[in-house]
This record gives C-alpha cells, sequence and structure tokens, in this order.
C-alpha cells in the first residue's frame, strides 16, 4: 500500500532534522543536541543530555506490514498520535541490521507519541530478533510482545537471555511467538504477578518451569500443546483452555489453595479423579466447557462452597446427576448448554437457592418438571431455547419471583396450560415455536410485563379481551410479524386504564376489515389511556382488492386502485401499486395522514401495462423519494417529478431518453441512483443525452453496463459518437453553393483537425493568441503533478524531468519525494497535490496498475475534471501495457479522452500543448517535422 512513497533514504535527511530539533530533545543538566551534535540520536551514543527517561511500560506488536511500538504508560498524555517511519527495506530486525528492535524502543523514547510504527515489506521479511538488550536499558515493569501475523513461519527470535533483566516485571504477555520450550526464560522473573504465554505452541509444562516465580498470581496458557500437567503454582487465576489435556490428577492443585479462576474448557478431559477439586475450596469460577464425553459423579464439585460461576456446555452430557451441586449454595451462574441432556429431576437443582442465570438451551428437553425451579427463588435469567418443549405450563415459573427473561425460542410449543396462574417475568420469548393461537392470557397474568416475542409462529387470529386488563400503568411490546394473522379483534370499550400495547404486525396474511380495529384514535391532545400502536415496515393489508382496503392508519386520497399505508422509520407514505394490471397513471396528489407529518413518498408502479396514456400525472407527484416504474410498457418518457432519489426502469420499452428527462435527472440533486437494465435502448444520434449522462455519472448514480444496444448488446457508453449531420441538405442558389462548399469543408477540416492544428501553430509559436489557454489557474502553486509507480522512478528522473523543468520558460512540477511534507496522511497528501496543480500527468505503465496509490491518484484527479468540466488529466503511456489488466473506469476514460504515447517522435509537442499555456509565453519545444499529426 506504500508503493508510490519515496525510500527512507530520501526523506532521511528531513527526519533527523525534525527529531533533532530543540524542542523536541530530552535534555539533562540543561544541555541539548543541537544539529551539529545529532550523533547523540544515533544507537548506542552515550552522549549525557539526549538520555531518555527509561521506560516501565513497553508493548510491541509485530502485524502485517509493519512493527507498532508503545514505550509509555497509555494513560500518559501525548503531543502526537502515532509516527510512521519506513523500515521497507529491512529484511529483518536484529543487532547486525541497520534498525535493531532496541534502537527503535530507544526512537520511541526520544518522542512524546502515543505510538511509533515502523512500516515492513512482509514479503521479503525474514525475522525479528529479540535480545536481553531490550530489558536492560530500562525499567519495564510491564512487557508486550505479540505477533497477530498468520504465518506459517514464526519469524519472531527470542534469544534464550531475552529475560535475564526482567526482575523488575510485574505483567508479561508474549503471544503468538512459537516458544515450545519454556527453559531458560522465566528464571529471573520473581516479581511477575501476571504471566501471559498464550498461542506459543507450549507442548509441555516442565515442573521446574515455574519455580522461581514466587509472586506469581495469574497464570494463562491458553492454545498451546499442554497435554500433561505437573503441579500448579499457588496462583489465583489459571487459564489452560485450548490444549490437550486429558486427565487431572487429584493432588494437581495442592499447590494453589488461593485459586480463584479456573478455565480448563476446549480440552480432552473425559473424567475426574475423586477429589480432584478439594484442595482449590476457594474456586469462584470454573470452566470445563467444550470437553466432548466429559462424565462426573454426584459429588465431583461437593467441595466448593464458593464457586458462583460453573459452565459445563458442549461437553456430550445426557444425564446430570441428583442434587451434583449440592453444597454450591453460592452458585450464581450455572450453563449446561449445548448438550445432550433429556430431562432434569426435580431436585437436581435443589441446594441452587442464589442462582441468578441457569442455560438449558440446546438440549433435548422435552418438558419441564413443576417443582424444578421451585428453590430458584432468585433466578433472572433462564434459556431453554432450542429443545423440543411442547407445553408452556405457566405453574413451572410460580415461584420464581425476579424473573427478567424466559427464553423458549426455538422449540416445539404448541399448548398452554395452567393459564391462569400468575408469575412474573419482563421478557417472555417465543419465537418459532408452533403456536396457531394468541395467548392472551400473558397480558393479564404476567406481572411487569414488558416484551413478548410471539414472531415465526401459526398464529392466525388475535383476539385482545381489553376488559380484563389490570388497572396499573403497563407499557407492553408484542412482535407478531412472520405469523399467519389474518383478522385482528378487539372491544370497542378501551376502558380508561393506563395501558400502551405496541404490536408488530409485520408480513402476516391481514383481511382488511374496518369493523375489526380500534386502532390509532386516540387524539394526541388528550392525554394517554389505553391506546394501541401498530409498527409494520410494509403493507399490513395481505389483500389487495379496493372495498377490502383498510389500511390501519388512514390515508386520505389514497387511489382505489392503490394500497397506501404509512412507515415510521421512513416517515413516508407508500403507495403499492404493484401489479394491479394497471394501464392508465394514477392520480396520486394531496397524501395526507390523520396523526403525522409525512415528509417523502414512496410510489411503487411496478409490474404493470403502464406506456402513454395519462403519463402527465408523473408530473404531479409530489415529495416523491422513490418511484418505481420497472416492468411495464413504457416506450418513451416525458415527464418526471422534482427531487426524487432512486428512479427503476427497468424492463420496459424504452429506446432513448430525451435530452428534457437527461436535464432533469442531472439537475437533481437527490438523485442517488437509477436503474435502466433491460430496455431495447437505440445507439444512434438520439441516444447522444444519455451517453453524456453515462459518461457523467459512470457507475455513480448509473450503471454503464445496464445500457445496452439493441441488437448488437454493445454498451453505450462505448459506442463511437454520432456523425454530423450534413448541414447542406437543403439546396442552396448555384451562386452561393461553391463558396459555402468550401468553407463548409473548410470549418469541417479546422474541426476535425483543431488539436494538430493547435499544438502544430504552438510548436512554432505562431497565432498564440488562439491556442493558448485562459489564466483560470493562475492562483495554483503547480503546473503539474506527476503520478506514477516508484518502478518506474528512471524514466521519470531522466527522462520526464530534465525536460520539463529546463528550456526558455520551464514547468513548475509536483513530485512524491521532493514536495510532500513527512508525517501528513498520504490520502491527504494526494488530494492537496491534484487541488494545487493545474494538471495531473499520470505515466500509465503496467507498474502503475498494480500501484493502490496511483489508482487513488487518478480517480482523485479524474474526479476534479468531471466536477470542473474541463481537461486536467494527461496520460503517458510507457511501455507495452497489458490492456486486460486496466479496470473499467481507466478503459472508458481512454476511449473517451486523449492521451500521448512515450516514443511517438511528436511526442514533447503533444505533451507541452497539452500542459498549461498562456497568450504570451513561448516555451521551447524540440523541432520536428511539419507533417500533419494527431493526438491518440
Amino acid at each position: 500500500m506504500f508503493k508510490n512513497l519515496p525510500h527512507l533514504s530520501q526523506i532521511f535527511p528531513i527526519l533527523v532534522i525534525i527529531v533533532c530539533s530543540p524542542h523536541k530533545i530530552f535534555a539533562q543538566n540543561n544541555e541539548t543536541c543541537t544539529t551539529s551534535r545529532c550523533d547523540c540520536l544515533k544507537p548506542n551514543s552515550t552522549f549525557p543530555s539526549c538520555a531518555p527517561p527509561k521506560v516501565n511500560n513497553l508493548t510491541i506488536i509485530l502485524t502485517v506490514g509493519k512493527i507498532a511500538i508503545k514505550c509509555r504508560d497509555p494513560n500518559s498524555p501525548t503531543d502526537e498520535d502515532i509516527l510512521t517511519f519506513d523500515a521497507r527495506y529491512l529484511d529483518s530486525i536484529d543487532n547486525r541490521a541497520p534498525l535493531s528492535l532496541a534502537y527503535m524502543i530507544d526512537r520511541c523514547r526520544q518522542t512524546n507519541a502515543r505510538e511509533v510504527s515502523f512500516a515492513l515489506d512482509s514479503e521479503k521479511f525474514n525475522h525479528l530478533s529479540a535480545s536481553e538488550e531490550i530489558l536492560h536499558n530500562n525499567k519495564l515493569k510491564y512487557l508486550r510482545f505479540e505477533n497477530t501475523e498468520n504465518n506459517d513461519v514464526n519469524v519472531v527470535l527470542l534469544e534464550k537471555g531475552f529475560l535475564n533483566y526482567g526482575f523488575q516485571l510485574s505483567t508479561l504477555i508474549v503471544n503468538n511467538l512459537n516458544v515450545p520450550s519454556l527453559k531458560g526464560y522465566l528464571s529471573n522473573l520473581s516479581h511477575v504477578e501476571t504471566l501471559d504465554l498464550s498461542s506459543n505452541g507450549i507442548e509441555a509444562l516442565e515442573d521446574t518451569a515455574l519455580r522461581n516465580l514466587s509472586n506469581l498470581k495469574q497464570l494463562i496458557l491458553r492454545n498451546n500443546k499442554i497435554s500433561k500437567l505437573h503441579l500448579i503454582p499457588n496462583v489465583t487465576h489459571l487459564d489452560l483452555s485450548l490444549n490437550q489435556i486429558r486427565f487431572l490428577n487429584k493432588s494437581l492443585f495442592f499447590t494453589a489453595p488461593n485459586m480463584e479462576f479456573l478455565n480448563l474448557s476446549n480440552n480432552y478431559l473425559q473424567a475426574f479423579e475423586e477429589g480432584t477439586f478439594q484442595t482449590i475450596s476457594k474456586l469462584q469460577n470454573l470452566d470445563l466447557s467444550l470437553n466432548m464425553n466429559l462424565t462426573f459423579k454426584a459429588r465431583t464439585f461437593s467441595n466448593l462452597s464458593t464457586l458462583k460461576s460453573l459452565n459445563l456446555s458442549g461437553c456430550q452430557i445426557s444425564k446430570v446427576p441428583t442434587s451434583f451441586l449440592e453444597k454450591c449454595e453460592q452458585l450464581l451462574v450455572l450453563n449446561i448448554s449445548n448438550n445432550g441432556i433429556l430431562h432434569l429431576e426435580d431436585n437436581s437443582l435443589a441446594s441452587l437457592s442464589n442462582l441468578q442465570i441457569l442455560d438449558l438451551s440446546r438440549n433435548s428437553i422435552k418438558s419441564l418438571s413443576e417443582n424444578l425451579l421451585l428453590p430458584l427463588k432468585e433466578l433472572r435469567n433462564l434459556y431453554v431455547s432450542s429443545n423440543k418443549i411442547t407445553i408452556f405450563n405457566s405453574q413451572v415459573f410460580r415461584n420464581v419471583q425476579n424473573l427478567q427473561l424466559l427464553d423458549l425460542n426455538y422449540n416445539l410449543i404448541r399448548e398452554f396450560r395452567n393459564t391462569s396462574t400468575r408469575f412474573r417475568a419482563m421478557d417472555i420469548m417465543l419465537k418459532n415455536n408452533s403456536i396457531d393461537k394468541f395467548p392472551s392470557h400473558f397480558l393479564t397474568n404476567v406481572t411487569s410485563l414488558k416484551h413478548l416475542d410471539l414472531s415465526y409462529n401459526n398464529i392466525t387470529y388475535v383476539q385482545l379481551e381489553t376488559g380484563k386488563f389490570p388497572n396499573q400503568s403497563i407499557h407492553i411490546e408484542v412482535d407478531l410479524s412472520h405469523n399467519n394473522i389474518m383478522s385482528f379483534n378487539t372491544t370497542k370499550d378501551l376502558g380508561n386504564k393506563s395501558w400502551k400495547i405496541m404490536l408488530d404486525l409485520s408480513y402476516n396474511r391481514l383481511q382488511c376489515n374496518c369493523l375489526h380495529y380500534q386502532i390509532e384514535q386516540t387524539s394526541v391532545l388528550q392525554p394517554l389511556t389505553t391506546i394501541m400502536e401498530v409498527k409494520s415496515g410494509e403493507d399490513l393489508c395481505y389483500t389487495r382488492y379496493p372495498h377490502n382496503n383498510c389500511p390501519l392508519i388512514h390515508i386520505s386520497k389514497c387511489p382505489n386502485e392503490c394500497n397506501c399505508y404509512y412507515t415510521r422509520n421512513d416517515n413516508a407514505i407508500n403507495v403499492n401499486c404493484s401489479r394491479r394490471d394497471l394501464s392508465v397513471f394514477p392520480k396520486i396528489t394531496g397524501l395526507t395522514t390523520d396523526r403525522y407529518e409525512h415528509n417523502q413518498t414512496i410510489i411503487m408502479l411496478d409490474g404493470n401495462m403502464l406506456n402513454m396514456q395519462e403519463q402527465i400525472r408523473v408530473k404531479d407527484y409530489t415529495n416523491v423519494s422513490r418511484l418505481d416504474l420497472s416492468g411495464n410498457y413504457i416506450e418513451e418518457l416525458t415527464w418526471l417529478p422534482q427531487n426524487f432519489s432512486v428512479l427503476k426502469l427497468a424492463n420496459n420499452h424504452l429506446r432513448a431518453l430525451s435530452s428534457e428527462i437527461i436535464e432533469v435527472l442531472t439537475k437533481n440533486p437527490e438523485l442517488k441512483i437509477v436503474y435502466l437494465k433491460n430496455n431495447p435502448w437505440n445507439c444512434d444520434c438520439k441516444a447522444d443525452p444519455l451517453k453524456k449522462f453515462l459518461i457523467q455519472y459512470n457507475n455513480i448514480k448509473v450503471k454503464h453496463s445496464d445500457v445496452t444496444c439493441q441488437g448488437t448488446k454493445e454498451f453505450l457508453i462505448n459506442t463511437k459518437g454520432c456523425e454530423k449531420q450534413n448541414l447542406l441538405k437543403v439546396a442552396l442558389p448555384l451562386g452561393l453553393a461553391i463558396p459555402l462548399a468550401v468553407i463548409s469543408a473548410i470549418v469541417a477540416l479546422y474541426y476535425k483537425f483543431r488539436t494538430s492544428i493547435k499544438v502544430y501553430l504552438y510548436s512554432k509559436n505562431w497565432c498564440l493568441w488562439c491556442v493558448a489557454e485562459e489564466e483560470l489557474d493562475k492562483d495554483k502553486t503547480y503546473d503539474v503533478f506527476i503520478s506514477y509507480s516508484h518502478k518506474d522512478e528512471s524514466f521519470v528522473h531522466q527522462d520526464l524531468m530534465p525536460e520539463l523543468e529546463s528550456g526558455e520558460h520551464p514547468f513548475k512540477v509536483c513530485i512524491h519525494y521532493r514536495d510532500w511534507m513527512p508525517g501528513e496522511f498520504i490520502s491527504q497528501q494526494i488530494i492537496n497535490s491534484v487541488l494545487d496543480s493545474r494538471r495531473t500527468l499520470v505515466v500509465l505503465s503496467n507498474n502503475f496498475i498494480e500501484s493502490v496509490w496511483g489508482k487513488m491518484e487518478f480517480r482523485t484527479a479524474h474526479l476534479q475534471a468531471i466536477n470542473e468540466g474541463r481537461a486536467r488529466v494527461i496520460v503517458v503511456l510507457y511501455g507495452d501495457l497489458d490492456q486486460e489488466t486496466l479496470d473499467d473506469e481507466m478503459k472508458t476514460y481512454l476511449k473517451t479522452n486523449t492521451y500521448v504515447e512515450w516514443g511517438d517522435p511528436w511526442f514533447w509537442s503533444k505533451l507541452k500543448y497539452a500542459l498549461p499555456h498562456s497568450k504570451t509565453t513561448k516555451r521551447y519545444i524540440t523541432q520536428h517535422s511539419q507533417e500533419s499529426f494527431h493526438l491518440k
């Protein structure tokens, strides 16, 4: 991504001046580093006034294409954000390389940046070596060394003495560095409290490897290859997940009585030796998930009286022993999801009086015992989704006093029992079951209910018995989307109770009948009592016939042949006239709602038989944001509304768009996209307005590939221009015929060869008054900005630059390595260079095609030219160009614009003519043959 950047050797003198500025140097004893004494910044310098403060916190992260270094407390204030340096010329980083890791850290210390980043070339970079020098020159308490590159070959080499000076470290994180053995690394880490060695390919945890870590509290060894464990040190936090452990010895944790967190998930454990957890009685969090075929006995966890969280998910457990957690009274979270459990006995959870979260999801449970949850008075969240439960029994939840979430999604529930039993729940999730009748008892017998999800069921009818609603003020949202609801009914008298019910009836089959609705009828000026609101992102009425048209929010002046509805998300009135066999454009004016002020109208007229009849009505469609006319028989478009954003004209019989219609599209500031696909377009002179529109908004507001010529299937944008009409179609008097013919021939020749004539005159310094460019860009800094691939650097430096910057009147050239400011974002530098230059000269070669930054420079200049309506881009073809590798944008540009080719005998005359010049300026041009020529 940095292929157009100058080499570090070209910008290093500037960097040295910046780094050695008196304002950037840390000084001691009031001495400063002047430009004459900049050797103080070199590696291994002993100049005392340049010694930076010692580093306490160090983070080193090697990632794709760079190495990032943070060398200060993350909470300390910084003057800069990130400083980036170029190290792509390096194939390794060690003490023999031009830059070592220790030097990079020193560079970080000499700045006030949050991070210092060195760009690397991932393809040629071999290795990074870390030696004891990193810790020797600092006072590190926190060290994080991580490799985020996903390479099969390890590029980081930790020398054996890497941690020799780590005796002050309290936190050490070394991830993804491929250190299969810990021998010789950890002997001097007596102060380390947190040790994270995840993802290093460690195969064995030697019994002596952790012997000297007397202060270790947290040990993280996840995602390694450890299969056997020895005595665990006295830690409080141990993470051994994602390893290959098969067996736990009961004496394993004898030396770790203070352990509070243990993660053994994603191993190969199958059984536990009796008393395995007996010695870690202070354990609070235990994760044994994803150990396939795990079995355990009734008293496996009996000694864990302080346990608060237990995860046994994904272990293929088929049966849970009775009272298997009988002494775990403090347990708050129990996860036994994703197993093969068929049934839970009444007393399986008998001792868990403080349990707050129970996850039984993704098992094969067919029913819940009425007494299963009796002990769980503090239960907050119950997950039983993705089981095989067929009956919802309200009696099961009668004694749970603080239930907030009850998740029974993805079951087979069809029947409800004990519906008069009252219980408490805030959210009840019954999505994707087999419910065919609306359970209205939830609205009356479930206290504190806020949300009820009944989506994706088979409900066909909704009856709300509002007379049974309780008196307290309640706001409930009911999701009934994706059912088969055809009828909805409620009592006429909603009462004076302070209830608000939000119903989502999207994607149903409502047969609209006005007698069934008492919805949205409370005036906004009256105080809210009982009100029912319906939200939907689509037309609620499934039927399309006028006599059944009864939208839930009344819209006045809706055409009889259409359905009209209001959507809150768009704040729009939707007029749905799709597939109504219409042959006449409907009259759509004056649409209003009873309650809402809309700001846009969406009109769908697709799939009809519309052509010209009453097409004038389209002109009167107001506030239209989207107009869909696709799939009709329209042969000619004569009217369009104003300020729409989306226009769909696909699948019609259009052969051309008139200049008046194109003018409406061009002047519409809201237009985002036009669909023109599958029309029999003519590619004659009448298509010129449409072709200009395609060129101007190529793949921005319209796809040029949507407009193909009838018969040939050629893209209209690629066809040749319409031949000029003969100006002498009308016979003239014989006396004027010959002079007019001669004049016409001269004018035609000049028009056809005007560029070649002007180049020739300009090369001879003749008639400059007729070939010079107006001084429209006199405020710009440069005449030309050269965009090229760094692989074509010799051609630009040796051939282009000397000729352009020499002569009687040289051009002022903008070039990357000389005129860009170090440290600024590349994308902003590109924009500035294009805007500050009268022309952008693109050296188009096979190398340029591969350059990401080169393409960005071309697009920036091309868009500026389109916006200004002026020729801004000059393309120089260099070498044998592989046309197949060009993208569509570049191919289109070369077909519709001029370019010059290196090696052309008139190359310099053509190029200098294309560059900016004034009426009075005479520039030196190499003399060539006076024969007629053309710009390619």
